[in-house]
């Protein structure tokens, strides 16, 4: 091989190695500021996001604890212990901090994501459902209640299932938003 030769395919090698070194460097680049960026769009979304979770969850926990009062009631005669739950006062709180849930849920809803959305859906059901029974009893109380054992019995189950359903579902939701909080996108997109 002549020098001439010899120093054309330097020069190829070289320039080869140079454009191969120069894509290298602004992929890696891209990459890099790919992953700088998703970083602070996680930590943008994060932020907002604690603060609705934790509005939600503390609402609906508030609601829970309004219910949980009347989940002792193990006897549902119109005379039993448990009957003078459901005063008027106490469906009005109960309605109250429903409304306050279903109006929270809008937020949660739209911070997503999706999985976190469905629980809290179910969780706004809830309310709706533990104001009615709550205020169908009070009702029930306030007329005198003669002739409504039954009825009385088919509320007071129906409030206490749905009481204990929000409680497990708020654990359920504690829980999956620590999973949505703590994700550093390694291993999939929330």
């Amino acid at each position: 091989m002549d020098a001439g030769l010899a120093a054309v395919c330097g020069a190829l090698a070289g320039a080869v190695a140079t454009t191969g070194a120069a894509f290298a460097a602004g992929w890696w680049q891209r990459e890099n500021s790919r992953l700088a960026v998703r970083a602070e769009h996680r930590k943008q979304r994060r932020e907002p996001r604690q603060e609705i979770y934790r509005s939600f969850i503390s609402l609906a926990s508030e609601l829970r604890d309004l219910a949980r009062s009347g989940e002792f009631l193990g006897d549902y005669s119109i005379d039993g212990q448990g009957w003078n739950f459901f005063t008027p006062s106490l469906a009005e709180e109960i309605a109250t901090k429903a409304q306050e849930v279903r109006q929270a849920w809008v937020d949660i809803s739209l911070a997503g994501p999706k999985e976190i959305a469905e629980i809290a859906s179910g969780m706004r059901m809830d309310a709706q459902k533990l104001s009615h029974h709550a205020e169908l009893l009070s009702d029930i109380y306030n007329a005198g209640a003669e002739g409504y054992d039954g009825r009385v019995k088919k509320h007071m189950t129906q409030f206490q299932r749905t009481a204990r359903r929000l409680n497990d579902s708020i654990g359920e939701l504690l829980s999956r938003a620590r999973e949505v909080l703590d994700d550093d996108g390694a291993s999939k997109t929330v």
